[in-house]
């Protein structure tokens, strides 16, 4: 495994792959080696060939390990890669850890590609592995609502049929957190509009003032009076 990585992080990829056609190495390990090539080959620009490797190892009846798995997952999405193909991915990946960081991945993949179904379909996921667990669900949902206030405006409405997409399928409040984010967001698309609906969802929340949202609010009110 370590002279893979050495090959690959040495350009040599042609000798990477020769490594697991060494006829000494024992069965029971050829997979996770195999699985060590999937993640060197998709993490330097051969992924047609990294995925023909994965091919291989299905074959072979046998399981990619996670870190490769979220490897494939990370460069597929970044060359828009198939939503199918992605979900079938996530589904090998057994321990938790790497299946919450692999789907957190496609989430930002379909948020990116307004692909709201699915997204939500893994919020749903990932709300039933952790409903014992608010914070960590919160969290999750807080670093997707992030993304979204710091890309471009025509993000802005995915981001809005999330936040009501969460109460109403969810059955979740958005914490304040998200509800910043998503006030900023409209803030930079000087979305006068929306800004009012997120509002609301402060005073439905019972949300505090802070400092941030006051500003914000002030800013907005300053808005509506020179437009009316």
């Amino acid at each position: 495994m370590a002279l893979i990585n050495s090959y690959a992080a040495s350009g040599k990829m042609e000798k990477a792959k020769q490594v697991v056609l060494d006829p000494i190495i024992p069965n029971k390990s050829l997979n996770e080696i195999k699985s060590v090539l999937v993640s060197a080959l998709a993490s330097h620009g051969q992924l047609s060939e990294a995925l023909l490797v994965y091919e291989e190892i299905k074959k072979a009846g046998h399981n990619l390990r996670p870190k490769a798995v979220i490897t494939l997952i990370e460069e597929l999405t970044k060359f828009n890669g198939e939503l199918d193909g992605l979900l079938l991915l996530l589904e090998e990946i057994s321990d938790l850890d790497y299946w919450v960081d692999g789907c957190f991945k496609v989430i930002m993949y379909c948020i990116r590609n307004k692909n709201l179904s699915s997204a939500i379909v893994l919020f749903k996921q990932l709300k039933d592995k952790f409903k014992n667990d608010e914070i960590v669900t919160e969290a999750l949902f807080d670093a997707v609502f992030s993304l979204i206030a710091v890309s471009e405006f025509t993000h802005l409405q995915i981001g809005l049929d999330l936040l009501w997409a969460i109460k109403d399928e969810l059955g979740l409040m958005a914490s304040r957190q998200c509800l910043d984010f998503l006030l900023s967001a409209c803030a930079n698309a000087g979305d006068l509009n929306n800004a009012r609906l997120i509002w609301r969802e402060y005073e439905v929340a019972g949300f505090p003032y802070n400092v941030l949202s006051y500003l914000r609010h002030s800013w907005q009110q300053e808005m509506i009076h020179l437009l009316t």
